[in-house]
């Protein structure tokens, strides 16, 4: 494994790793800023809601308080801004997106089916990769981060997930099964959902894929 991965991966586990052991089973889905700041969600209060700590622990605050679930949230590259899974609105999960402070949520998305899995900001914070399940499978979508600009990057019948951008933000780079849920394969395209390449093919479940910092590898 790439020592710069390597690197990556260990200090993401430590900080999973730190919130666990706060929070335990109860934190969720926790993502780190550049400004060293640790957001994340937990029920400890009855339902999903999301907080921001420091990396040591301090400094905890509570950014949303309803009496649904907020869940998977997601810094902007800056750290100014955080999107989260909420169904504040009733019915499916839609994505919100906040200041990191808590501050001016707005509703993103309008989607009638379940948005599932977490949503990522682009490396250039201009866009928002997320997956819904519209009709016969989880499907890959692109959009700006006001909201505008919805597009369906995958169409097959199949569980697209676990994605993520290139460091450039050219590529995307994701896990899809079609048939059997336990057999998933890495592909990669660009951005728009052109130039599909299937990188993995195997009987077993390669899942979870990520890219190197110098985008050179692709960890999963």
């Amino acid at each position: 494994m790439n020592v710069l991965v390597k690197k990556r991966f260990y200090r993401i586990l430590l900080y999973f790793l730190f919130v666990y052991s706060l929070f335990g089973f109860r934190c969720i889905s926790p993502d780190i800023s550049s400004s060293g700041k640790i957001v994340f969600s937990s029920n400890s209060s009855g339902n999903q809601e999301i907080y921001i700590m420091n990396v040591d622990g301090s400094g905890l605050k509570r950014l949303t308080s309803n009496a649904v679930n907020d869940t998977h949230p997601s810094f902007s590259r800056d750290g100014s801004k955080i999107i989260f899974e909420s169904n504040r609105d009733g019915g499916v999960f839609n994505i919100f997106i906040m200041n990191a402070d808590g501050s001016n949520a707005k509703r993103l998305t309008y989607a009638s089916a379940p948005i599932n899995c977490k949503s990522t900001f682009s490396p250039s914070g201009k866009k928002i990769l997320f997956i819904c399940f519209p009709v016969t499978g989880y499907d890959i979508f692109i959009m700006n981060t006001d909201g505008t600009g919805l597009k369906q990057l995958t169409n097959i019948s199949s569980m697209n997930i676990y994605t993520g951008f290139s460091p450039d933000g050219s590529k995307i780079v994701y896990s899809s099964s079609v048939g059997a849920v336990d057999d998933g394969e890495i592909y990669i395209m660009t951005v728009d959902g052109s130039n599909v390449k299937q990188l993995t093919d195997n009987s077993d479940d390669d899942c979870a894929p990520s890219f190197s910092p110098d985008g050179s590898k692709i960890v999963f």
